[in-house]
């Protein structure tokens, strides 16, 4: 919640461009479905900062390679 709070300001402050720098990204092994009406959260995740603002995501340690 707080990158959430972060990402706002930055918005709401003119921030030419926000980049998202996250060393542990929640929800990474769940980047496909394994089961039918399983959700996809690493994408839901995603979504929700690009919504709040962010134009880039930089992550460390993703469990998929691809």
């Amino acid at each position: 919640m707080e990158l959430l709070i972060m990402i706002d300001a930055a918005r709401r402050a003119s921030a030419g461009r926000i980049t998202v720098v996250i060393p542990y990204y929640g929800y990474a092994r769940q980047e496909k479905k394994d089961a039918p009406r399983e959700p996809i959260t690493a994408r839901m995740v995603a979504d929700i900062l690009t919504a709040t603002g962010a134009e880039r995501i930089i992550t460390l340690d993703l469990h998929s390679p691809a």
